[in-house]
């Protein structure tokens, strides 16, 4: 027969016991409780309005999904194509240096720099029209500037009957050498800052369009 007594004695015992569970679990509720705070917190600071973006983890971390858009490809066109610009801008700069220096036949280096001008102010036609297409007003006043020149310099270039600016007649010329020289110098200061540019941009435009 259970008594009244017993009944108590028992109740006591399951409290003792569920308190020793509660404490001895109450360390891991802890710890695991402060690594979400953490995680919260570090998640708010990181991205404050991330309730309503779309983000992701990487590494544990979480980061706002990216979308590719028009506009990024343009930009990433665009470092394509003004690595290659770069290229050609070095070339004829140092090619200018040999003739100041009469190191190379005029003829041959002429030659030379005529073929890099058709590929070097088509592809600076090609991503400025992307950027029209994908309305990045920015980047299409950055660019106008050097593209008039472009049009301006080959439709006032001397009487050639090939394709090209750089006539081997004339070039040796002290203010001719010295105009091709500087304009060398610019145009690859300009394609250098337009890089930097087009990589900001494609990051830029490859977070905020998420």
């Amino acid at each position: 027969m259970i008594t009244p007594l017993k009944i108590a004695s028992n109740s006591v015992h399951t409290s003792i016991v569920d308190r020793h569970i509660q404490i001895a679990a109450s360390p891991r509720q802890q710890l695991l409780s402060g690594v979400h705070l953490t995680s919260t917190a570090r998640s708010v600071w990181l991205f404050p309005d991330s309730s309503s973006a779309s983000t992701s983890t990487i590494f544990g971390y979480p980061w706002p999904e990216m979308a590719f858009t028009f506009a990024a490809l343009c930009y990433l066109i665009a470092l394509i194509a003004i690595a290659f610009c770069i290229f050609f801008a070095i070339f004829t700069v140092i090619s200018i240096d040999e003739l100041r220096t009469e190191y190379r036949n005029p003829i041959e280096q002429c030659r030379n720099l005529n073929q890099l001008i058709l590929p070097e102010y088509g592809l600076h036609v090609v991503f400025t029209v992307l950027f029209v297409f994908s309305v990045q007003m920015g980047a299409v006043i950055w660019n106008l500037p050097l593209l008039a020149y472009h049009i301006h310099r080959y439709m006032n270039r001397p009487v050639m009957s090939g394709p090209g600016i750089y006539d081997p007649t004339s070039i040796m010329n002290q203010d001719q050498l010295s105009k091709a020289y500087r304009e060398g110098w610019i145009k690859l200061g300009f394609y250098l800052i337009s890089f930097f540019y087009y990589l900001y941009a494609l990051i830029y435009t490859l977070v905020t369009s998420s």
